[in-house]
């Protein structure tokens, strides 16, 4: 008949419905997208916890690979949002990698700028000397440039305050012909930094003088 009804077809794997609502869980995910799914969560505890784990697990011939540092970036943010990147080379870094010239440079780069956005003056000083001097004939070129931006001015200039190394750093390290172009642009920037340093200062001054005249006029003003 022709309103007869049919049983229903099997719905092939490619016709399974999908719930886009359904979180995945941890077990249904690669380590490194477990973890960031917790940083993602702001469960920022759990993501250190699962992302140092993972990295203990890997052996040395993983820890150059993508999985290693999408693991170690959870590691630094979450350190970051847990204001413990104090001492984090050597509880953290060197743990895992061993060494900084074993650290991929991508990693280094981010928990350089994590820990000069931090302030940890002293983590940053040491991590960023060892890096310097263990990697010193090709610090132009570490992950495209971006560590001589970053080292030049996040962590000298404005974290450590010493924009005369960083200028020291841009015309000696950046002294290729292909370098003149970031090298000019860097220079620029710490130019830059120190006027607004130097404007700083003198309008801090400048209150500091005002403030007994304006003592002064005030004490007149109750006096009359």
């Amino acid at each position: 008949m022709a309103n007869e009804l049919l049983p229903a077809e099997e719905p092939s794997s490619s016709e399974v419905p999908v719930n886009f609502g359904e979180r995945p869980s941890d077990g249904d995910l690669a380590p490194e997208e477990s973890a960031e799914h917790r940083l993602l969560l702001r469960d920022f505890g759990g993501a250190r916890d699962a992302s140092l784990a993972a990295l203990d697990a890997m052996v040395c011939d993983e820890l150059g690979t993508g999985a290693a540092v999408r693991l170690a970036f959870v590691l630094g943010q979450s350190l970051f949002e847990l204001d413990e990147l104090a001492d984090s080379d050597k509880r953290y870094l060197r743990r895992v990698f061993g060494s900084f010239k074993s650290i991929p440079d991508e990693v280094v780069v981010l928990w350089l700028a994590l820990l000069a956005r931090k302030g940890e003056r002293e983590t940053l000083r040491r991590s960023s000397d060892a890096f310097v001097k263990l990697n010193s004939d090709r610090l132009a070129d570490v992950s495209g440039g971006a560590f001589a931006q970053v080292y030049a001015f996040d962590v000298l200039c404005e974290a450590l305050g010493e924009p005369g190394r960083a200028r020291e750093f841009a015309e000696g390290t950046l002294s290729g012909k292909g370098d003149a172009v970031a090298r000019e642009a860097l220079l620029a920037r710490i130019e830059e930094h120190e006027a607004s340093v130097a404007a700083e200062e003198d309008d801090a001054e400048r209150r500091v003088a005002e403030e007994p005249e304006a003592a002064q006029a005030e004490a007149a003003g109750e006096e009359d």
